[in-house]
């Protein structure tokens, strides 16, 4: 999903550049990085010698960091900028239309820096193929219709009105949802955080909440999130139980459930924007998240490089040890790692082979060592 302030401006220039946005393309096969739960190709721009990273985010429009925007001399007006020539990986997209009022900040954390967005918007001008087991972006005009595909299915969709992200419909129980195609958040599905109470029959009894932020995204002002799991998801000839599904503030203009990577990489992709169709392939014995191995934190990097805790799962081995939004992580130490990067503590948290944490903690009233035993926060 897009994170950004100013939504009212994304309707507004979507539906003024959405003729110029379909213009003429290349056709090809982009390698990308998956980092994070996040697709980044690399892309140059106009006659640029440089090569800047984008993300590519079926849930979000297209965006330029500003003073990248600057630096290259775009002609820009008002929150806009126009890209005369996009190449990624030898594919050529002309007269690009891109937004320079998102805080690419929130990104600092990753060990790659990100210069931009490419959004549905963009993306809506082709035939767009995930292949994340190989690690491939494949962009094609879509002229003639698919074969059926072997071992998978096709669904139809419809485009969001402000960021035109795929939306396809699912079923859980009795009940069909919308959810939108969002490659730029990891989870498998959010729910939007004040339809706890709508889906709270669909999930399983045990729902976690979070003491601070786990995830957030702007122009929200919750303070918590919860975690649970789906009783069951259904597509036609698919069904999965006890799905692990988030519940997070969402910007109203976008406030609906998120089906993201956690969900997607589950399937070898093809979003047909021109027929409004997405054709979903399962990768073979791949199966979709039902818990979470854990020591019950979020952390987070600061500007000066500081590593924090964001937030806790209460009830979690991190809440029953007296970890608080806001302490400092000195150091850590497991048997595989040993170090203060942020890269490295964050390998350490999603490696299921690491079962113990050691850490060395900051607090106001001094500093304090603390073992964390991961656990299933799911039974």
């Amino acid at each position: 999903m897009i994170k950004t302030t100013r939504l009212s401006w994304i309707l507004f220039f979507t539906i003024l550049f959405s003729i110029l946005l379909h213009l003429p393309a290349e056709e090809g096969t982009i390698p990308f990085q998956y980092c994070r739960g996040l697709i980044i190709v690399p892309c140059r721009i106009d006659s640029a010698p440089e090569i800047y990273n984008f993300i590519v985010d079926t849930g979000g429009v297209t965006f330029i960091d500003k003073k990248l925007a600057d630096t290259l001399q775009l002609k820009q007006r008002g929150q806009m900028a126009k890209i005369t020539e996009m190449e990624l990986s030898g594919v050529r997209i002309e007269n690009v239309f891109c937004f320079t009022n998102f805080e690419l900040g929130i990104f600092r954390s990753l060990p790659i820096p990100i210069r931009g967005i490419i959004g549905s918007n963009l993306l809506e001008r082709f035939r767009v193929g995930f292949d994340f087991q190989s690690q491939v972006l494949t962009l094609d005009q879509g002229d003639e219709p698919l074969a059926p595909p072997q071992g998978g299915y096709v669904l139809k969709f419809r485009n969001h009105p402000v960021n035109s992200a795929p939306i396809i419909v699912f079923g859980s129980g009795q009940k069909n949802i919308e959810g939108m195609i969002d490659t730029g958040q990891p989870y498998p599905i959010v729910f939007p955080l004040d339809s706890l109470e709508e889906y709270r029959s669909l999930l399983d009894p045990k729902i976690i909440e979070s003491n601070g932020l786990i995830e957030e995204w702007p122009m929200t002002s919750a303070d918590h999130n919860y975690l649970a799991r789906l009783k069951s998801f259904e597509l036609p000839e698919m069904k999965s139980e006890h799905l692990l599904c988030l519940f997070a503030e969402l910007p109203k203009p976008l406030s609906m459930p998120l089906l993201g990577m956690d969900f997607l990489r589950r399937f070898k992709i093809t979003i047909d924007y021109p027929r409004d169709e997405i054709t979903l392939i399962p990768v073979e014995g791949l199966s979709f998240p039902q818990n979470q191995f854990s020591a019950g934190f979020r952390p987070e990097v600061q500007k000066d490089d500081t590593i924090v805790i964001k937030a806790i799962w209460k009830g979690t081995p991190a809440d029953l040890a007296g970890l608080r939004a806001g302490d400092i992580i000195s150091s850590f130490h497991t048997q595989k790692y040993s170090g203060k990067g942020f890269d490295e503590l964050w390998q350490v948290l999603r490696d299921d082979e690491i079962k113990v944490i050691h850490l060395e903690i900051k607090k106001q009233n001094g500093g304090k060592e603390i073992v964390l035993r991961k656990i299933r926060l799911f039974s």
